[in-house]
């Protein structure tokens, strides 16, 4: 049965619908907000088919009973509930995950699950609950005005109501409660912890369909009539596979390509060419036979040349868009030949080539910052080397030719900034003495994770558009074709918080 605490609850909720009901207004918006939820009807329904199957299986393994009908509830809506809108809104497994366990680890959760062990008095509970809901409204419309000063009044005000419910629960506790009590409780309180990560399969596939959802709309954005929407998300469900992030980077680019296909074969090979740029196979083992093969024979002209062989014969022929090619090409062969160097940079840290000599923490964290600063000047020389002026100067003005060795420096000064990408991480990784040390200068040799796979996309989709030329400029009736990408460098807010992390500890070891 419900305690005091979810029956004030109860009341204060009900009494605000009550209020809001009694409004015109509101009651006239109930038609329109019925028609919002509409589609999540479905997704309600699959989400309590599944919380049902995991309570039939936590009740066979002994961790539920029926008895805790009230809190299964609390947490299903609310917890699950919360869980499932962070889904939506997520492009990526780790974010899900990330949002589970947020949910049932911190001190803030401890605190929370605490406090909350023991109700007050009905009457105090709606009291206390009034002035919290105030209290709340209250620091929100502060944080929106930037009233620092009411925001601290607010939050000097939670924390005494928390420590009013800690003090309670403490109290309680101490007197003593019947072992069924205790057992009920114990049951409780496991349910907020083993929920939401036995949730997190359920969470994923809404987080893979919440991103086909999106691909859907940036595809039918082209010419809604010509694509249904429920056959379009059962072909996009199924080209995926099951990969979050390839589903929420279908952007509005791709979509366009896709929704311009004039055939099946050519849509399939939009969601192929996608495919291949976002998982890009630049020296995969299992095609260097096929590969050496190829490169014996002469240069086909179907697509961009993937060796350097092919690209001279392609110059010397000098077909139609042969300069953007020979750019893609030089890049292709670079990040190619740096493809062991970035698995291993992918592997991590290996074994130390002996032992160094131990360092203070101030000095490692003032080596580790002269690194960064470094790294970061890599990073921000990528836009001077792909400036208006050196393209042109590469690939000839409007109606001009290119020059090959403007347009193989050009590729160079690209690939340049790539491979002291990899040699800054790996020397980063050499730094370090004791265990803490080493950790975090890993957290900062992954700060490069983000711009090395940038750079590897921009290859992998500038070749996937440059394989297009041959096929257009063979067939003058086609669309013409539009070659434009965008190098975007940033680091990962993931990566960037480990290092934050791993930086904290080494502080700490100062005050130590």
């Amino acid at each position: 049965m419900p305690d005091n605490r979810e029956l004030a609850s109860a009341i204060l909720v009900a009494a605000v619908l009550v209020v809001a009901l009694s409004v015109r207004a509101v009651r006239q918006e109930i038609p329109s907000l019925a028609r919002l939820a509409r589609p999540f009807v479905w997704l309600v329904g699959v989400y309590v088919a599944y919380c049902a199957l995991l309570l039939w299986g936590a009740s066979t393994a002994g961790i539920w009973s029926a008895a805790l009908w009230w809190p299964t509830l609390l947490v299903v809506v609310g917890l699950g509930g919360a869980l499932i809108v962070k889904a939506i809104q997520a492009r990526s497994s780790l974010r899900v995950w990330r949002s589970a366990l947020a949910a049932t680890t911190g001190a803030a959760v401890f605190f929370a699950l605490y406090a909350n062990l023991v109700s007050l008095p009905l009457l105090w509970e709606l009291v206390l609950q009034a002035i919290a809901a105030l209290v709340a409204i209250v620091a929100v419309g502060a944080a929106h005005q930037g009233n620092a000063s009411l925001g601290r009044i607010c939050e000097a005000a939670i924390v005494v109501i928390g420590v009013t419910l800690t003090i309670w629960t403490t109290f309680s506790l101490v007197r003593g409660m019947p072992r069924d009590e205790w057992l009920a409780l114990l049951q409780e309180t496991a349910l907020s912890f083993w929920f939401p990560f036995a949730l997190l399969p359920f969470l994923y596939l809404v987080t893979y369909y919440s991103g086909v959802e999106t691909a859907t709309a940036n595809v039918r954005a082209q010419d809604p009539r010509a694509y249904r929407k429920w056959p379009l998300i059962a072909r996009l469900l199924a080209a995926f596979r099951l990969r979050t992030d390839w589903a929420a980077h279908f952007d509005w680019a791709w979509g366009r390509r896709y929704g311009r296909a004039s055939d099946r074969k050519t849509r399939n090979q939009v969601l192929a060419n996608y495919r291949r740029t976002r998982s890009p196979k630049f020296g995969d083992r299992r095609l260097a036979l096929w590969r050496r093969s190829t490169e014996r024979a002469p240069w086909d002209g179907r697509r961009m040349p993937r060796s350097e062989r092919h690209a001279e014969q392609m110059v010397a022929i000098r077909p139609p868009g042969w300069e953007y090619m020979l750019f893609g090409a030089v890049l292709w062969i670079g990040i190619a030949e740096r493809e062991a160097q970035y698995i291993k940079h992918g592997r991590g840290p290996g074994a130390r080539g002996g032992p160094t000599q131990p360092s203070r923490a101030t000095d490692s964290i003032a080596r580790l910052g002269k690194r960064l600063d470094g790294a970061a000047a890599l990073a921000v020389s990528l836009p001077e080397i792909l400036s208006f002026e050196s393209q042109e100067r590469a690939f000839g003005a409007p109606g001009e030719p290119g020059d090959p060795d403007a347009i193989r420096i050009l590729a160079a000064r690209l690939l340049g900034v790539y491979a002291d990408l990899l040699d800054w991480a790996a020397s980063v990784r050499e730094s370090g003495s004791s265990t803490l040390e080493r950790r975090t200068f890993d957290a900062a040799a992954r700060m490069v994770d983000g711009p090395l796979h940038q750079i590897r996309q921009f290859v992998a989709e500038y070749a996937t558009q440059v394989d297009q030329i041959p096929a257009h400029a063979a067939d003058p009736e086609r669309e013409t074709i539009d070659v434009s990408l965008t190098l975007d460098i940033a680091v990962a807010d993931s990566d960037l918080e480990r290092l934050q992390r791993r930086l904290g500890r080494l502080r700490r070891t100062l005050v130590a």
